[in-house]
Parts: C-alpha cells; sequence; structure tokens
C-alpha cells in the first residue's frame, strides 16, 4: 500500500501525536470527527489523518475543507477493518498514534492524559479511555454498553478495542499496526504481537471518545458482514 521511498523523496519531521480516522461512507459524521480530532491536538505537536476505504459518498470531498492529510484505498475490494489503520499508519509521523473511527469524536483531555501515563510508564504500548456510546437504539450499541468485558475495565488489558494512543517503537518492534487481511479482531492481534514482545495495554478510567455508530437493521447488517 506504500511505495518504496527513493533518494530524492524528503523525510517528513516526526511529530507528537498522530491521528489516524479510519472511514468507509462517514459523510454524515465526518466533519464532526476531523474537528474533534483537530482540537484535540490543537495545543499539541501533532497531525490528523484520515484514512479512507473507498468512500462511495462525500466522506472525502468534506474531509477536504480541512487541514487534513488525506490518504484512500485504491480499489474498494480491499476494504476489510485491517486496512484502513494500517494505511493511514504508514502515512503518519506520530510519535504516538491514536486510532479513531469515522463516527466518533474525541473528547477533550484524553490525549494529555494518555500522553502522561505512557511516558510515566515505558513498558506500556497503548492506553485506552472509555468509549460513550451515543447510539441508544441500535440491538449492537446497547448490548456493548450493558455487557461488563474485561479489557473494558479500567487497569491493564489485553487489547483496545474502541482504539486507543499507541506508543511508535512498539508498533514497530511488532512489525506492523494492522493486519490489512483481517475482517475483525484487528485490536486483539495487535494486542497479542505487543503482549508476546512484554509490552502493557492500559485503560484509563477517563472518557476517550464518544461513538455513534450506524443505524443499519440488524439482519441487513449481519447480510452484509
Amino acid at each position: 500500500m506504500k511505495a518504496p521511498v527513493s533518494r530524492e523523496t524528503p523525510v517528513l519531521a516526526s511529530c507528537r501525536v498522530s491521528i489516524i480516522i479510519k472511514a468507509l461512507n462517514e459523510q454524515e459524521h465526518i466533519e464532526a470527527t476531523i474537528e474533534s480530532a483537530l482540537q484535540a491536538i490543537a495545543t499539541l505537536d501533532g497531525e490528523v489523518i484520515l484514512a479512507d476505504s473507498f468512500s462511495t459518498d462525500r466522506t472525502v470531498e468534506l474531509a477536504m475543507r480541512y487541514p487534513v492529510h488525506i490518504v484512500q484505498l485504491k480499489h474498494g475490494d480491499e476494504r476489510c477493518c485491517g486496512a484502513g489503520p494500517q494505511l493511514g499508519y504508514q502515512h503518519s509521523r506520530g510519535e504516538f498514534v491514536y486510532i479513531l473511527d469515522g463516527d466518533m469524536q474525541m473528547l477533550p483531555g484524553f490525549l494529555e492524559e494518555a500522553l502522561a501515563f505512557m511516558v510515566a510508564h515505558g513498558d506500556v504500548a497503548g492506553v485506552g479511555g472509555n468509549i460513550v456510546e451515543k447510539n441508544t437504539k441500535s440491538l449492537e450499541y446497547v448490548a456493548r454498553s450493558e455487557r461488563v468485558s474485561a479489557h473494558r475495565l479500567p487497569g491493564l488489558v489485553d487489547r483496545l478495542d474502541g482504539g486507543g494512543l499507541y506508543r511508535r517503537s512498539a508498533i514497530e518492534a511488532a512489525g506492523y499496526l494492522s493486519n490489512r487481511n483481517l475482517h475483525s479482531y484487528e485490536e486483539f492481534d495487535l494486542g497479542t504481537r505487543l503482549r508476546v514482545l512484554r509490552w502493557k495495554l492500559w485503560r484509563l478510567p477517563i472518557d476517550a471518545a464518544s461513538h455513534f455508530g450506524h443505524d443499519t437493521p440488524p439482519y441487513q447488517l449481519l447480510m452484509r458482514r
């Protein structure tokens, strides 16, 4: 997905934080998502990257109004859950990388708390927070908010579902951010590769992002998946 760097290609300077927004047909939410990401890095040395999985709506058109870097899959048949994060990561410069869905909004203060925690704990590869579910109608998201899963509780966890802030040096040690062939469980795969290398993942007891989700009927969603 990324061409080799030639001698003539300038090497971009690194920055503190890269927020990677992975999106597919998110025209309803993408502007609010981008604005929340830009606000989150307003006092940090950061960048925002939109990794688009070949949207067919106005997602990219709307994103072009903002000072963000946009990268896109070349073909729609390359789409899968693991492709977007890896595409964005390959074009990012941040010492730390945050993964954000195109239907989410960053909440103020999380990045500062997460960065401070990771600076204080050099063995931590990634930090997440609470994901605030705003969709109270979809059975999928209602069940998710009611379900008590160990990896969604504060403390040491085995994965960062819903996105998190990762240390680039840990990702490089693990080989890559996400497997572009995976259609699910890409966070669990990453967590496994990191933990094998004795890195830790942590979830803080603070809100990180709001999630609005989709309103696709359950059976239609099942057939699509």
